[in-house]
């Protein structure tokens, strides 16, 4: 950083410059510039440049005796250890003395049984420095004009290479691990603020760094592919795409789901390559629908818009006549359902919850809003069955949008989704889609009242007038079905009972056995309906059961798992948890990251109440790195009040709880 931030102001030089990135280099300010230390001021041993670089590598610079002889030296003789280690702190001592008569920057406390060196204004490390302008630049707001230098010069220090390299220490693998998480989402931040700067070039430019160092980085390429989308550059994005696939296949590997679902949606909605003029359907003699139902106002998203573009010209190019084209029609004809947008909400919605459902449809919340304003619009025009036909694409574009706010832990806007899809619902008179948006309306109750009230030590408080509520949706299904003896797809039917003894599990401490609140009787009448007439396309099982996988297996034992924590019988917990693990099929993939995810949380609460804290840290940890790879917040103050339990237990100085708890702050930097 020969012409960074340092010589901003000469005044406040720091004594030393130490270099962790790449090469470890370290340098000593004599008058305003700066030396390297030769290796003969280091003593001619190791053992002081090994010491310094454990040092900066722990939390707060700073390790006890016993701590660090064991980092360094785990497998030497004691005694010979402490040797070595008495040699380090005398070399290194000498070495971070800013100037002779003056004291060490290695600084001894608490009767010489805790090392630390000065912070960042004293001793300036290249690592820290471009965490704290990360820091910097997101404050600011990372896409603002004034952020882009410090994500430049943040990047430069990262990108001298991996921490320490030539170290292969177990002291040096996480930091080093956190340190490349740091330097990625760096690089991603730095990209993003180029194409916000109208410098798209440099931003493809990162972009295909990070394939370069990785081609089977899945993240890096979808970011790539929507780049190019945006520029309009579909015709190379499909190129990459292509030749991505062949670098997956080389190592037996296939593209994730979010991956194919994303080409997939561009090249349904670019069947054509460049701009389309405004005027370029007519000239075809092709008018899409809407613009006969409005020419005004089109009744349609702009994704939508491009997507029946695409397939009209598709089908003209493929030599079909107007008649055959189910898209168009010149005047309102409900009665022949020439709704060829309805069709097209449809698959929008389908797409989106395919997203959703293997990782994050976040990017596609704006897109879902404007279909559901689209198709309120539709209400007033459509009539008879094509009315019902928009209802019923408005109700389920309302329960996805009530799941995505949900896992970003905006209860609130779920439960205003959730309780207008009741309503649209109600207005159908449907009594299937009545219970299945009442269901989706309790369980955000449920789960706002578990995890949406977070007191100021961060705790989590229950509110029980919200379970109460929670219970009246779902006691209303199950009285629906008795009252008007009204057949209900045993799915959903268990779904309701599972959720509704999760519920009274939470109010209650003892049950009679006789009791119909009984959670565990309501879980066994759940049990005979696991796995009961499958529904395998996913928009027809969201408006039957109210979620994106169906009763399988999996969710019974994980639903069930949840119960017996709240019932406080942990043996039993662990017994569903370890039926849940031997499952091989009709249960969770492994790409519904979302439920993997919670899947962990519960088992790290399961273990860490069975006092076997190693296996719940780790499940934990599983949990954490699952939800930020999808940015799903919703379990995160779960995951922050298991790791403070953590903290406070035997086993909270461990490694593996420290470098959650770096993990959590990161994260909380960043959203």
């Amino acid at each position: 950083m020969e012409n960074g931030s340092l010589e901003r102001n000469t005044h406040s030089l720091p004594h030393f410059r130490i270099y962790l990135c790449g090469v470890f280099r370290a340098e000593r300010r004599v008058g305003e510039r700066y030396e390297a230390i030769q290796t003969a001021e280091w003593g001619g041993s190791a053992y002081p440049r090994q010491l310094l670089k454990a040092l900066l590598c722990c939390p707060g610079r700073q390790g006890r005796r016993e701590a660090l002889i064991e980092l360094l030296w785990p497998e030497m003789d004691f005694e010979q250890a402490v040797r070595n280690f008495n040699t380090a702190t005398t070399k290194l001592r000498a070495v971070l003395r800013p100037a002779r008569g003056q004291d060490s920057l290695l600084v001894t406390e608490d009767d010489s049984t805790v090392y630390r060196v000065e912070g960042q204004p004293l001793l300036w490390v290249d690592a820290d420095a471009g965490i704290a302008l990360l820091k910097e630049a997101e404050q600011m707001g990372r896409m603002q004009r004034e952020a882009l230098p410090l994500l430049e010069e943040a990047a430069g220090y990262f990108n001298r290479g991996t921490l320490l390299e030539g170290e292969e220490g177990l002291w040096v693998t996480g930091r080093r691990a956190t340190l490349e998480r740091t330097r990625y989402r760096c690089r991603l931040w730095l990209s993003e603020a180029y194409e916000q700067q109208d410098r798209p070039g440099q931003a493809e430019m990162i972009l295909s760094l990070l394939l370069e160092e990785d081609p089977t980085d899945e993240d890096a390429f979808r970011r790539l592919l929507a780049l190019l989308h945006r520029q309009g550059m579909i015709h190379q994005a499909l190129q990459i795409y292509e030749q991505f696939c062949q670098n997956l296949r080389r190592e037996g590997l296939e593209p994730t789901e979010a991956t194919k679902a994303l080409i997939a949606r561009f090249q349904e909605a670019s069947y054509r390559t460049g701009p389309l003029p405004v005027d370029a359907l007519s000239f075809h003699g092709i008018t899409p629908f809407f613009k006969q139902v409005n020419p005004e106002n089109t009744l349609l998203s702009p994704f939508t818009m491009a997507l029946s573009q695409g397939i009209v010209l598709a089908v003209r190019a493929l030599g079909a006549s107007e008649t055959q084209t189910p898209f168009v029609a010149h005047s309102y004809q409900p009665q022949q359902k020439a709704w060829g947008d309805i069709l097209l909400y449809k698959r929008n919605l389908c797409l989106a919850l395919h997203l959703h459902r293997t990782s994050t449809a976040q990017g596609l919340l704006q897109e879902v809003n404007a279909d559901i304003q689209a198709l309120e619009q539709l209400e007033h025009v459509a009539r008879g069955r094509d009315l019902s036909c928009v209802k019923e694409v408005l109700i389920g574009n309302h329960l996805l949008a009530a799941k995505i706010v949900k896992d970003q832990q905006h209860y609130e806007h779920a439960y205003r989704y959730a309780n207008n899809a009741v309503r649209v619902a109600k207005s159908l008179e449907d009594g299937d889609l009545i219970a299945t948006t009442k269901y989706t309306r309790g369980c955000v109750r449920l789960e706002w009242a578990q995890f949406g009230t977070v007191t100021q030590d961060g705790m989590l408080q229950l509110n029980k007038e919200r379970v109460h509520d929670a219970i009246r949706d779902f006691q209303d299904i199950l009285d629906m079905v008795r009252r008007q003896r009204t057949p209900l797809h045993p799915q959903l039917y268990g779904f309701t009972h599972l959720q509704l003894g999760r519920a009274y599990s939470l109010l209650q401490s003892a049950w009679d056995a006789s009791d119909e609140t009984n959670p565990l009787t309501l879980v066994e009448q759940a049990e005979s309906l696991v796995a009961s007439n499958p529904i395998e396309d996913a928009y027809t099982r969201l408006l039957i059961t109210g979620t994106l996988s169906g009763l399988h297996w999996g969710a019974y034992h994980l639903n069930k798992t949840e119960l017996f924590l709240a019932m406080g019988m942990h043996n039993q917990a662990l017994t569903e948890l370890q039926c849940l693990r031997q499952l091989t099929e009709r249960t969770y993939s492994q790409d519904e990251i979302r439920n993997v995810a919670w899947s962990n949380v519960v088992t790290a609460e399961v273990l860490m109440a069975l006092g076997a804290y190693p296996e719940g840290t780790n499940a934990l940890k599983s949990a954490l790195l699952a939800c930020r790879s999808i940015n799903s917040l919703q379990n995160v103050v779960t995951i922050r009040n298991l790791h403070y339990r953590l903290t406070v237990s035997s086993y909270g100085t461990s490694a593996d709880v420290q470098e959650i708890g770096s993990i959590l702050k990161e994260w909380n930097a960043v959203i």
